[in-house]
């Protein structure tokens, strides 16, 4: 299922070098877009306390039907259509189970 095919894009995506990567970087948020999506490396979403590191990499990705003050999703161009698709799909499923989880 879904879920599944995440995680599998997920593993592929986390997998790839680092340059890849790189290029989808969620940069410094801006006025006209002050929610970022993107990949952060390890330590990148540790906030402005020098004294707490996040030893986490990860990538912020919004649901289709974004807000215009958030920025558009930043995918890898080395994943195939088949492993992009499920990242794209699975914050908008989450959207729909979060309050079910919340009852």
């Amino acid at each position: 299922g879904l879920w599944s095919k995440a995680l599998s894009a997920s593993r592929q995506l986390f997998a790839l070098p680092e340059e890849s990567k790189a290029e989808v970087a969620a940069g410094p948020p801006t006025a006209d877009a002050p929610v970022v999506r993107g990949y952060f490396g390890v330590g990148a979403e540790s906030g402005t306390r020098a004294s707490r590191f996040e030893c986490k990499e990860g990538i912020s990705l919004a649901a289709g039907e974004r807000s215009v003050r958030l920025a558009p999703n930043r995918l890898p161009k080395d994943l195939p259509p088949e492993q992009l698709s499920p990242l794209e799909t699975m914050p908008a499923q989450l959207r729909l189970l979060a309050p079910r989880l919340a009852d």
